[in-house]
């Protein structure tokens, strides 16, 4: 994930070292220029909203609901393209593995409610389906050939 700090105006890019073990150096590479998208777009305005939200005692970084983060989502994918075939390429294998392990995180409703109250994520909010990330990349790729 992509975090940015609005104290010191740094961006940077977090992958867990069991991702970097269970995928490909490609798959990795794929991920990394996702997120690198979001650093450079749109990180500080989340975090922003995230410390106004805080300050202001709303809950859950309210004000960052005005944000299309679904489209952000498909546009960070589709830079990966831009900026590398051969890591488009095995970005949906990633997306694949992290569902995968998002879900086996995330099985109880129990949990699924203390993430949403503790800010961690808004119940899928911030990101589209799997399926329709797939389909954009998909449509990315054939655009390109």
């Amino acid at each position: 994930h992509a975090e940015y700090n609005v104290f010191t105006f740094r961006g940077r890019i977090v992958l867990s070292e069991t991702a970097v073990q269970a995928l490909s150096e490609e798959q990795c590479l794929g991920l990394a220029l996702h997120e690198l998208w979001h650093v450079r777009w749109h990180a500080r305005k989340v975090a922003i909203a995230k410390l106004l939200s805080a300050l202001a005692g709303f809950p859950n970084y309210f004000l960052t609901l005005v944000f299309d983060y679904a489209a952000w989502e498909l546009e960070a994918d589709s830079f990966v393209h831009d900026a590398s075939p051969v890591a488009a390429q095995a970005l949906p294998g990633a997306l694949l593995l992290v569902a995968q392990r998002h879900v086996l995180e995330r099985t109880s409703q129990l949990s699924r409610l203390a993430s949403f109250v503790a800010g961690a994520e808004l119940l899928g909010y911030t990101h589209p389906t799997l399926e329709a990330r797939l389909a954009n990349l998909h449509a990315v790729v054939s655009e390109a050939k």
